[in-house]
């Protein structure tokens, strides 16, 4: 497979992707833009990308390597009923998966990172400190 082909075949494997996590997989013409303008609609933020994730999977890398914790991206916290999902949070190391998945962390994390977005205002970062 071509490199050229390779970039189409994930970049229709992320798109379909996006669409059914937004529901969207009916709709074959909804466009990148749409799905993008619905993932903000529904997480009040813009679409991360490429600099934010790259910030993010090295930070990961980083702090994952040489410790005995796990780095979990987009994890939902639940912590006495705030409710917040930083980008990264280091929890101690588990085997395995959990049994039952559970959306809402309880426990509080180590460590949460926040990636800051030129887009975003210090009033948006304090908001979620």
């Amino acid at each position: 497979m071509s490199s050229r082909d390779w970039h189409r075949f994930l970049l229709g494997s992320i798109t379909d992707m996006s669409r059914a996590a937004l529901g969207t997989s009916a709709h074959p013409s909804t466009s990148m833009e749409d799905v993008a303008v619905a993932y903000e609609q529904e997480r009040g933020k813009p679409v991360p990308g490429y600099s934010h994730s790259k910030v993010r999977a090295r930070t990961i890398r980083h702090i994952s390597q040489p410790s005995g914790f796990d780095v979990l991206s987009e994890l939902n916290l639940d912590l006495g009923g705030w409710r917040v999902v930083p980008d990264l949070c280091v929890l101690p190391k588990q085997e395995g998966l959990l049994q039952r998945d559970v959306s809402w962390i309880t426990e509080i994390p180590a460590v949460a990172v926040e990636s800051i977005s030129p887009t975003q205002t210090m009033e948006e970062m304090t908001e979620k400190v």
